[in-house]
């Protein structure tokens, strides 16, 4: 009846809006209860059902929370482990590269010992060659020179001297001049 009031009292009231307002309640007025009380039950049932649903949801969330929680709690050991791990395997990488790098500088040292080595040796082979071969010229060189001034003798004694050479000439110059005679020779 209240709803029912409500709707209908919007206006100024008069006598005749009163006279129909009571034969409105004596008609509808068990049924206006009824329907008042039944909206009644059903508020405080959809009150009840809220404050359970409330509940429920509540304790639904809670538990997806710890839930959550522990799967949270989980996925950091495990991303932990994994760190520890990758943190593990990168120390060994960086050792094994380190080891790595100490047999490659040996075997570098080792190979550049022996290609000094070698490198000594020829030279000193090649000094030694070079001071055979200086030591071999000059014997050629020498005897070369002994050769020079043997041939150079040789030629000289084969030569006038000067004054033979003066000597022929004034006896040309004589014959020519007829001043000198010389016996015929047949």
């Amino acid at each position: 009846m209240a709803i029912l009031h409500s709707v209908e009292s919007s206006g100024p009231t008069t006598p005749d809006d009163r006279k129909m307002e009571q034969i409105r309640d004596i008609l509808f007025g068990g049924l206006s209860r009824e329907y008042d009380r039944r909206f009644q039950e059903i508020g405080e049932r959809l009150t009840h059902e809220v404050a359970r649903i409330e509940g429920d949801v509540e304790r639904r969330l809670s538990a997806m929370d710890s839930r959550l929680d522990s799967l949270a709690e989980r996925l950091q050991s495990q991303l932990r482990q994994e760190c520890h791990a990758r943190t593990a395997a990168l120390d060994d990488l960086d050792s094994r590269i380190s080891q790595a790098m100490r047999t490659q500088r040996g075997e570098l040292s080792v190979a550049i010992e022996s290609l000094e080595k070698d490198l000594a040796r020829t030279d000193s082979r090649s000094h030694e060659s070079i001071a055979s071969l200086g030591a071999e010229i000059a014997a050629a060189l020498q005897t070369l020179r002994e050769s020079l001034a043997r041939e150079r003798d040789q030629i000289h004694q084969g030569k006038l001297s000067r004054h033979d050479m003066a000597d022929l000439m004034s006896e040309l110059s004589m014959r020519l001049r007829g001043a000198l005679d010389l016996p015929e020779v047949d």
